[in-house]
């Protein structure tokens, strides 16, 4: 027996958060469970944040002499390489969806969003997921992220040192990535108590994947400075980097 569940949870400061319910099978059809239960009205809250990590690291090898090319200086691929940091680092969400398996059932949560969240602040809240009392187990966590080229799915702003140089750098990706973590069991048996959900996405994988050699690497003009590097892909055609992507986060449930 499959059942699926989306509730309407409330809203988040400047971007209202919607829970809709939809069937597997026939997600144009939405309709209402006849005979709901007690324990499919309530639940308890589940609410969401996302942050990065990975915003430090060394490139060397083959990255190094492709940067080197960019740049118009050989000599950066000569060394044992040069270190990065992004210091901007942000990824447009449209939605955060749990399944899991709570005895025979296959349950699914959700709620849908459109906001552009910052990777490296503190404390970057999504929105609360409500999920009935039960042992849910197999839990998946997808974060759907999609953008274009003029709002792109995630934007990473940072720079290069080099030899005492500083080298501005930045990575634009677009298309579709539905980032995915696999969490522990769930057991929720109070609905009073809230629970946290952590996600936290590494985005190194950006600099690991610079060795795909469709993946656009240009340089800016700047007339008396170093010449910034720009990383462009769209992550429909580029199967290795949206697969590194989509495997990119871990989940952590945790409550009081």
């Amino acid at each position: 027996m499959k059942t699926n569940f989306l509730h309407l949870c409330g809203a988040v400061a400047l971007s209202a958060v919607m829970l809709t319910a939809c069937s597997k099978k026939d997600a144009s059809s939405p309709a209402p469970n006849p005979d709901p239960t007690p324990v499919e009205q309530g639940g308890a809250s589940f609410g969401y944040s996302i942050r990065g990590i990975g915003a430090t690291g060394h490139v060397n090898g083959e990255t190094a002499a492709r940067i080197a090319n960019v740049t118009g200086n050989p000599e950066m691929a000569k060394g044992a390489g040069f270190d990065w940091t992004w210091t901007e680092a942000t990824v447009r969400l449209r939605e955060i969806r749990i399944e899991a398996k709570r005895g025979q059932d296959e349950l699914e949560f959700g709620l849908k969003t459109d906001r552009n969240f910052d990777l490296l602040a503190a404390v970057n809240f999504i929105g609360f997921i409500k999920i009935p009392k039960g042992t849910y187990q197999h839990v998946l966590v997808y974060a759907r992220a999609e953008g274009d080229k003029a709002k792109p799915l995630a934007i990473l702003k940072g720079k290069i040192t080099w030899n005492g140089t500083i080298i501005p750098l930045e990575a634009r990706l677009s298309g579709k990535a539905s980032i995915k973590a696999t969490g522990r069991d769930i057991v929720v048996t109070d609905t009073t108590i809230q629970w946290k959900g952590d996600l936290v996405l590494d985005f190194k994988a950006i600099i690991d994947k610079l060795k795909l050699g469709n993946i656009t690497l240009t340089s800016g003009k700047g007339a008396g400075q170093q010449q910034p590097v720009l990383i462009e892909a769209d992550l429909q055609n580029e199967g290795e980097l949206r697969n590194t992507f989509e495997n990119a986060m871990t989940v952590e449930h945790s409550h009081k």
